[in-house]
């Protein structure tokens, strides 16, 4: 059963009702009150059992997805391997519902966090990834027209055989404005890594107010480690 404290239940109520809320937070407490036996319902009886057990109202669709999602990269290798459900799990994972009538593309900035809060599941996950995955992810950030390209994506992407870097360059170095082109080329590469971190410091807080019936001992160490990495992180301590 859940922690049934008064300061349990809001926090459940304000996770699960936040679309916001990361869906690693979700899913770590599912599994903490389910188990992997639990999370093997029918995703109606799952969403049921969800709202009895946190006694919660209901849960936004994509707050759903998001657990479902992670559960598949957990169970199978779909998320890993197959292009619509990497695409599907950018979506959901960055806040938007999965939608099987309209395709909605992953930029860069999805693939990023996807990539991050994947791994955090599983260490293995770039090494998982096929390449229809590695492909896709570099014609995002092509079709971004992203040139400078963040380590995150570059560990994992495979941008093709094509001459886009090259060129790239070439039309660089025409460039009247070439100084600016880099500079905003510089601006966007950031912009994906703040992303990325802001999400991170955000996961992390949502972690470790978690009211966890199974939290590992080595928990609270790990976070403090992870304030000297993400100073920002501070804020969200406790005096």
């Amino acid at each position: 059963m859940p922690i049934k404290t008064l300061s349990a239940n809001q926090t459940y109520r304000s996770l699960f009702s936040s679309t916001a809320t990361s869906g690693t937070a979700l899913f770590t407490l599912c599994l903490d009150e389910f188990g992997q036996d639990g999370l093997k319902l029918d995703p109606l009886g799952l969403l049921e059992d969800i709202k009895s057990a946190f006694n919660i109202p209901d849960v936004p669709q994509v707050n759903f997805d998001k657990i479902q999602i992670l559960w598949t990269a957990l169970t199978t290798d779909l998320v890993h391997t197959d292009p619509s459900t990497f695409i599907q799990a950018c979506n959901a994972l960055n806040g938007s519902a999965i939608s099987f009538d309209i395709f909605d593309p992953a930029d860069p900035y999805e693939c990023a966090w996807v990539i991050t809060e994947l791994t955090l599941l599983d260490s293995s996950t770039p090494d998982r990834l096929s390449p229809e995955v590695r492909r896709y992810i570099g014609e995002a950030c092509k079709e971004a027209g992203l040139v400078k390209v963040p380590a995150i994506l570059g560990n994992v992407a495979d941008f093709g055989d094509d001459d886009y870097f090259e060129l790239a360059s070439i039309s660089t170095e025409r460039l009247e404005d070439s100084q600016v082109y880099l500079a905003n080329q510089e601006a966007f590469r950031q912009e994906i890594e703040i992303y990325v971190e802001d999400n991170l410091k955000s996961l992390l807080h949502e972690l470790n107010i978690l009211p966890l019936q199974n939290r590992e001992a080595g928990w609270s160490e790990f976070y403090k480690s992870m304030e000297g990495k993400l100073p920002s992180l501070q804020m969200y301590s406790s005096p």
